[in-house]
Formats: C-alpha cells, structure tokens, sequence
C-alpha cells in the first residue's frame, strides 16, 4: 500500500503548482493561495481556488468546512473529443498500472480508492466547447 501511495504522490507531484497530496488535510485556503505566484483565474472564498495555464490548463484546489485543502484537481484540453478519450483511456491505463488498482466506472466517471482515506477520479468533460480530461485527487472523509 505504501508503495501505491508513493507512486501516485510522485505522478501528482508531477502537475502540481507549488501543492502537493501531503498538503491534502492540512493547508488553509489562505495558505495554499499564498504559495501560488500567480493570481487564481477564479476564486470562491474558502472553498475553491482555479489557477489557469498558458495552455489552457486549469489547476482547482477545493477546501472542505475547515477550510482545510480537500482536493486537487487537473483539467488538461484537448482540441476534439476523439482526443480527449484516448488521453482519457491512456491515463487511467497508466493509473492502474502504476498504482495497482482496479478501477470503479461509473456514470462516464473512473473512480480509485488508493487509500481508506484517498481517492482519485477521470473523467472527460466538454466545457464551453473545449472538451477536457480531468483527474481529481480527493479526500474521502
């Protein structure tokens, strides 16, 4: 399990800004805005700060009732949604083999529970006609 974790911190770690997994349950709204250069794209005190890439990328940290950091979240564009699918499959092929575990599929959404406490989410999506591979890492409780 340790070993799960590790390799899923380390493909995090990997999009992240200046956040990381071991900040999840621990970081303030404040704090996680604090660390971050640039100004977030879209913001709602508290809970929800959106960070936008030159790319078109968009980085979202979630904060529970504590205001504590919840969840990280990566949407990466895609120019057609043939595209965005095939990323889609190819990213969570390349989950489960690197972290071990069987996927849940549900509702055009691919759950993981890679931990009793973490989870991590795909899904694609079309937003303002841009459509987009999202991956959550979340706290489950």
């Amino acid at each position: 399990m340790k070993q799960a974790l590790c390799i899923f911190l380390s493909l995090v770690s990997l999009h992240s800004f200046s956040q990381d997994l071991n900040d999840l349950g621990i970081l303030s709204f404040d704090q996680t805005k604090k660390m971050n250069s640039s100004p977030p794209c879209e913001e709602t005190t508290n809970k929800y700060l959106q960070y936008c890439v030159e790319d078109g990328s968009n980085i979202c940290y979630t904060f529970n009732n504590n205001q504590k950091l919840n969840g990280i979240i990566f949407m990466t564009p895609y120019g057609t949604k043939s595209q965005a699918e095939r990323a889609f499959e190819n990213d969570v092929l390349e989950f489960s083999n690197n972290v071990g575990k069987q996927a849940i599929n549900k509702n055009g959404k691919t759950f993981f529970s890679v931990t009793s406490e973490l989870g991590a989410t795909f899904e694609v999506t079309n937003f303002n006609g841009t459509f987009y591979v999202i991956f959550s890492s979340l706290l489950l409780n």
